[in-house]
């Protein structure tokens, strides 16, 4: 019996590399294009496979300055990266906390995106496909809850978009248009079961309504929820969770259609089971 003609799979490209050698790289995001890629290696760095060049984040930054970047996100057109900056609050304070930073690919500035009097970044941002919208959890203060902030280019300002004062909210997920954000919280919402366990939640920004997600179990039991990514329109959400029936402990994927108010079983095993032989995460 002749052997299955199976495709051939592109060769691998190691990006992860700078002008010494292969480096180590975590957390990466990629531009729509696939041209753009930033990780994070010893800080922030952003390589261009087009032209085969990889850049510090922020480029530029002068020699010796006591700068620390991580966690940058692409938007999909590539014009715009997010990354947290850890930088002194005055030069040799020995000080710093996580700020969130903006890089204009087309112009090749940076700019921070909001005072320090409205938080320190905790947690990735994430970024509209288009970089006209970014969305981070902050806090205030080290013992205050999370609560998500949306910066806007059209402002240059952020605001609060979500927050409870008992409970945090976070690992916010931006859907590709700026409309629609995903997130994790312990805040008590329509159909939860009023415990402190983190639900997934998501929040129209236009209307500011915002409902539960990770919901949909045993006869619309909610459960708790992780790492949310939200589509286009906000019609899709997916989420992991541990608390779905055959989990056994597990993270597995679902995915709730917000219209039609079903919750679906992504990482499913032999014969559409949730399968327990594994770990699965929706990012």
């Amino acid at each position: 019996m002749p052997a299955p003609d199976f495709p051939v799979p592109p060769p691998l490209e190691l990006v992860s590399t700078l002008g010494s050698g292969p480096t180590t790289g975590i957390s990466a995001s990629l531009s729509g294009d696939g041209q753009l890629v930033a990780y994070t290696s010893h800080g922030a760095v952003l390589r261009n496979r087009s032209t085969g060049t990889t850049v510090a984040l922020p480029p530029g930054t002068p020699a010796g300055t006591q700068v620390s970047t991580y966690s940058p996100v692409v938007s999909a057109d590539g014009s715009t990266i997010a990354f947290v900056s850890l930088a002194e609050t005055a030069p040799g304070s020995g000080l710093a906390i996580p700020r969130l930073a903006v890089y204009d690919v087309r112009t090749g500035t940076t700019r921070l995106a909001f005072p320090s009097s409205q938080g320190f970044v905790d947690g990735a941002p994430t970024v509209s496909a288009d970089g006209s919208r970014i969305a981070v959890a902050v806090r205030v203060a080290s013992t205050d809850p999370t609560r998500i902030l949306l910066w806007e280019r059209s402002t240059g300002a952020a605001r609060v978009v979500f927050e409870s004062p008992h409970g945090r909210s976070d690992r916010p997920s931006l859907s590709p248009d700026g409309r629609y954000l995903a997130f994790r919280t312990s805040a008590t919402l329509p159909g939860d079961d009023d415990s402190s366990e983190l639900d997934v939640a998501l929040r129209d920004l236009q209307t500011g309504a915002t409902r539960l997600v990770s919901t949909g179990f045993a006869a619309g039991a909610p459960a708790t929820g992780e790492t949310p990514s939200v589509s286009d329109s906000g019609h899709f959400v997916a989420f992991s969770t541990t608390s779905a029936k055959g989990s056994v402990g597990r993270p597995q994927v679902f995915v709730r259609d917000t219209v039609l108010a079903t919750t679906t079983a992504q990482s499913a095993g032999a014969g559409g089971a949730v399968s327990t032989s594994g770990f699965s995460a929706s990012r």
